[in-house]
């Protein structure tokens, strides 16, 4: 790691930093990830993290995410997974109002080809929900979140990601 820090300060970490900066009039202060961070003991991670990214919440603590890889950059806007409380909330929103708008989001979204990514569900109905519930696979999410993905290109070197993030 030592050999090679001037290489991911150089390449990774002050592009990041720059958009970072540029985003925080819109979306408030980010927080970079840390470049080495221990994961052996998440599942589905790789051990040590190989990507750079920032991350700021959004209304209602949203987390908004921004990932810079080999791979290319990406974005991600929700919960991977609610905490108790916020499933709680979640399922009381579903089942009122904000679940027939949240129903009208996720269709704008497909339309856009957005669709909500690897959310966590339960095989089963929560308990207390009903059987014929109209929103029942809402009801079944973990968790909710929106991913969008770039491949690598020269378009990295430009202005291009930071109008992408923003949007």
């Amino acid at each position: 790691w030592t050999e090679n820090a001037h290489r991911y300060r150089a390449v990774l970490l002050e592009p990041t930093r720059a958009l970072a900066v540029a985003l925080t009039p819109e979306f408030g202060p980010p927080r970079v990830f840390r470049p080495y961070v221990d994961r052996r003991f998440r599942p589905n991670a790789d051990p040590y993290r190989t990507d750079t990214g920032i991350t700021v919440a959004g209304p209602g603590g949203t987390p908004y995410v921004a990932v810079l890889s080999a791979q290319g950059l990406a974005v991600q806007v929700g919960h991977q997974v609610f905490d108790a409380g916020q499933l709680r909330r979640y399922r009381v929103a579903v089942d009122g109002p904000a679940g027939e708008a949240l129903d009208e989001v996720l269709v704008a979204l497909r339309r856009d080809d957005l669709v909500p990514a690897d959310v966590s569900s339960l095989a089963r109905r929560p308990r207390g929900c009903p059987a014929d519930h109209p929103r029942l696979p809402l009801f079944r999410w973990r968790g909710l979140h929106v991913d969008r993905a770039w491949s690598a290109g020269e378009w990295l070197s430009t202005e291009e990601p930071l109008r992408r993030v923003a949007a």
